[in-house]
């Protein structure tokens, strides 16, 4: 991140320099097909079920929070690199 001037450093096993999801953002630009933010992903929800919270909203408010952002990050990065689920209006017309 240095090259591009980001105030965002790793020491030893943490980033630092801005909040976590800012970082996660970031660095998911470099990410084929957001495996690495899907797996992070996948391992917050997997984590909430042996905790016994099935449920978004009954779980620990940190953990939330990441999962929430985890997954705006994805949809972002599935939009900005075409890869989106959306389609265009007169695309879907055709489909029948």
């Amino acid at each position: 991140m240095h090259e591009l001037k980001w105030p965002i450093q790793k020491k030893g096993n943490f980033w630092i320099g801005a909040d976590y999801p800012s970082i996660l953002e970031q660095g998911g630009f470099r990410d084929l097909d957001q495996k690495n933010l899907i797996a992070a992903a996948s391992g917050r929800v997997h984590a909430a079920l042996n905790y016994g919270q099935p449920h978004f909203d009954g779980m620990e408010a940190g953990h939330r929070h990441m999962l929430a952002a985890l997954i705006t990050i994805i949809i972002y990065h599935r939009y900005c690199d075409g890869s989106s689920l959306l389609q265009e209006e007169d695309a879907a017309d055709d489909i029948v």
